[in-house]
């Protein structure tokens, strides 16, 4: 009956009036957020991935990161004659020594804070950091020269901003990877004549594959 009086009622004017205000009323009361309950701001635009993961000192990485990138600083101390200690991958006295005689023969700022910078300069500094027989590490004047060749045509591009001395440092690495980055190539950062030569091919404000300026 109650149906009934409800079609009945849809028939007239004032009834298909009631009729949309109490369907009005039905979906404002499902659409409200339950009480208490906060909708998420909505953000002006995506986030925009950051090219390139910079390095970090070994007391903020994760513990296994840490681990592992301190043994392969005492590894590469050891190699260079710099008297490491134990390939144990704890950061104690002896390896900290270490790695400031190593700072030290290499002109770095001598902190003893290892890093994956200061592992990457172990690595790649051409010519090669090591403590000798006595004496010290052969000066790093002249530097390498596909690395200075490289910094050349990095310059060129607009990506490097330093010295043009053939020294593989942080500076150096990281125009590396920028480049890499807006090429979409595998960002390893190394030096290499394959690497001169694509960057001698390169035109400045040549757009690369991911769509960033070069």
């Amino acid at each position: 009956m109650r149906a009934k009086s409800l079609v009945t009622a849809a028939k007239t004017e004032p009834g298909r009036v009631a009729l949309l205000a109490l369907a009005a009323i039905a979906f404002w009361a499902l659409a409200k957020p339950a009480a208490g309950m906060t909708l998420p701001p909505v953000p002006d635009h995506a986030p925009v991935p950051t090219p390139l993961v910079m390095a970090q000192a070994v007391e903020s990485m994760p513990e296994q990161m840490r681990t592992a990138t301190i043994r392969a600083i005492q590894e590469t101390l050891n190699e260079k004659g710099f008297k490491a200690g134990p390939v144990d991958g704890a950061m104690g006295p002896r390896t900290r020594s270490a790695l400031r005689d190593y700072q030290r023969k290499a002109g770095l700022p001598v902190d003893g804070v290892a890093s994956k910078d200061v592992l990457d300069h172990m690595k790649f500094a051409r010519p090669e950091v090591s403590a000798g027989t006595g004496s010290t590490a052969p000066k790093q004047v002249a530097g390498d020269p596909l690395t200075r060749d490289v910094q050349r045509e990095l310059l060129r591009l607009g990506y490097y901003g330093g010295a043009i001395d053939g020294l593989y440092g942080p500076a150096t690495r990281q125009a590396i990877e920028r480049y890499q980055y807006d090429h979409g190539k595998s960002v390893t950062g190394n030096v290499g004549q394959d690497l001169l030569e694509e960057l001698r091919g390169m035109k400045p404000g040549q757009v690369g594959t991911t769509g960033l300026r070069t």
